[in-house]
């Protein structure tokens, strides 16, 4: 797919502004609906793809503020009005006219219709056609409420009491919008390296109590037999500790697929009815017991959790937020270090600023910092200034993603580490929701 230039566009326009200290919004306006004109959109989707989106989007959002003169705002709600033309137009019909095709290919390595996988297809295509227009279309919707109809001084004065609530509600649509794609192209992926087809083909067999599905594993090779070690180990971890804090997880089993040929960097994912597991990516037996109980958790929340339990764990989640001084960071920062080192080296020393760094720069998060050194926070801090939001009592920098991670989280170090890889305050945010988690029992166990 061919995303509009809009980025390079918007950093011209920045010079401009430099030089001229006004906003020209309207040649990003010409040459952008130009471009759209000319350009036929490819079907193809990648992650790539969404990420030139979410640049376009948040270089297109970074005008809101400089907008002081009604000429301004006329150019800038026809900005918004492309822009969002243009994102009807790659999600709704062209990615979204795809879907079916897409998993076909992705479910079967044949991009046609095949009668063995009809009812796996369906399942699949009814799922996320559902879950990708319920968490993209609020953002299409949220980009028009923007005043339009009203006489031109009347609109510019509602738009400027209303910009601010505006803008956050747009950037929070547009972060749903951008997780729900993810997830559903990170899903490919994983299907991509194990076609079921080929998964049904191998090895079952029964490994401490589970219904194992080995896909690929070959016993000549070192590196096979030590992640089948790591793995079998895991799951006994798994299998005694589940038994001690929370038996449901062992009550509610689903068949594992351990592929020995994927190429995905994460250790495992839930996919509904099975967890897969990739051999290689394994950090030890606890690592495999982390995995199973966070992928595990997915399907507590999807399955047994009530819409009340959610909602709590979510209030929870969202209200544990307060600020953090960077400044304080710069303090242990030593020289020369990046901060990934910075984060390891506080894990004992600060736990709870090491996970809040964690948080702050997961890869995994839409809008995580891209810092790296030093200088990186202290530019930060020169335009936004030292206080930034953070979780007050983190779980992971991967939870941080969203409620359901930072359940599926909680739950994978109870099981793996024990209750006192958990903060008190989560460790009973969890217990009121799940009073059967054994969180006392288990801690005088350890």
């Amino acid at each position: 797919m061919k995303i509009l230039k809009i980025v390079e566009e918007l950093d011209l326009l920045a010079q401009s502004f430099e030089e001229l200290g006004q906003l020209h919004i309207a040649a990003l306006i010409d040459r952008a609906t130009s471009q759209l004109q000319k350009q036929a959109v490819e079907k193809a989707f990648r992650k790539e793809d969404v990420e030139a989106l979410r640049k376009d989007f948040l270089m297109l959002m970074k005008n809101v503020d400089r907008i002081v003169e009604y000429e301004d705002f006329t150019k800038f709600r026809e900005a918004v009005k492309q822009w969002r033309a243009y994102y009807e137009n790659a999600v709704y019909q062209e990615f979204l006219s795809e879907l079916s095709a897409a998993i076909w290919l992705y479910l079967t390595g044949e991009n046609r219709y095949n009668e063995q996988f009809d009812a796996e297809h369906k399942k699949w295509y009814e799922y996320w056609n559902k879950k990708i227009r319920s968490g993209t279309w609020d953002l299409y919707i949220q980009l028009s409420n923007i005043p339009k109809s009203l006489d031109d001084q009347t609109a510019f004065n509602m738009w400027t009491s209303i910009k601010k609530e505006w803008a956050d509600k747009v950037k929070r649509e547009a972060r749903k919008a951008w997780g729900v794609l993810g997830e559903f192209l990170e899903w490919m992926a994983g299907r991509n390296q194990t076609p079921i087809k080929n998964v049904q083909e191998k090895h079952v067999e029964v490994t401490e109590g589970f219904n194992v599905t080995y896909v690929g594993f070959e016993p000549t090779k070192e590196h096979n037999v030590k992640s089948m070690t790591e793995f079998q180990a895991g799951l006994k971890h798994y299998r005694e500790r589940a038994s001690q804090v929370f038996p449901l997880l062992l009550k509610a089993k689903l068949p594992i697929i351990c592929d020995f040929q994927c190429k995905r960097s994460v250790g495992g994912s839930y996919e509904r009815d099975h967890i897969l597991f990739c051999a290689g990516s394994f950090a030890g037996p606890q690592g495999v017991a982390h995995v199973m109980a966070h992928e595990m958790g997915h399907h507590i929340y999807k399955s047994v959790l009530s819409g009340h339990q959610q909602n709590y764990w979510t209030h929870a989640i969202h209200q544990d937020w307060g600020p953090l001084d960077l400044n304080h960071l710069l303090k242990e920062w030593k020289p020369g270090e990046k901060i990934w080192t910075l984060e390891e080296r506080l894990a004992d020393k600060d736990p709870i600023l090491s996970l809040q760094i964690a948080c702050l720069t997961h890869e995994s998060l839409p809008e995580h910092m891209n810092w790296d050194d030093r200088e990186d926070v202290e530019a930060y801090i020169a335009e936004h200034g030292p206080i930034i939001t953070v979780p007050k009592h983190p779980i992971t920098g991967y939870g941080h993603k969203n409620p359901e991670e930072s359940f599926c989280e909680t739950l994978g170090l109870l099981v793996s580490y024990g209750p006192r890889a958990l903060d008190p305050l989560v460790r009973s945010w969890l217990h009121t929701i799940l009073p059967e988690v054994r969180v006392a029992q288990a801690e005088s166990n350890l």
